[in-house]
């Protein structure tokens, strides 16, 4: 009988550490999403708590990218134009 409850928690143990594994994971891709930095998240998740780490990617707010700063109204002087450059 004490087998049976033995490999009961292995298998328990074992599901529990795949379940932390994932869920660092999806932390992971939900920071990267977000423009932060997956190694970084996930680590924090790993060695810490993949709860930690899914409240602080959800109190993150998203990093804007430079192609969300160029469509921001501010006029952008386009380089590749020659004519301008000749003038």
């Amino acid at each position: 009988m004490e087998t049976a409850a033995g490999l009961l928690g292995i298998v328990l143990m074992g599901s529990g550490v795949v379940f932390w594994i994932v869920w660092s994971l999806v932390n992971g891709l939900i920071a990267e999403e977000k423009g932060r930095s997956f190694v970084r998240i996930f680590f924090f998740s790993f060695f810490l708590s993949p709860l930690l780490g899914y409240l602080y990617i959800l109190a993150v707010p998203f990093k804007e990218s430079a192609s969300t700063q160029e469509n921001t109204g501010k006029p952008v002087k386009n380089i590749t134009d020659w004519r301008s450059m000749v003038r």
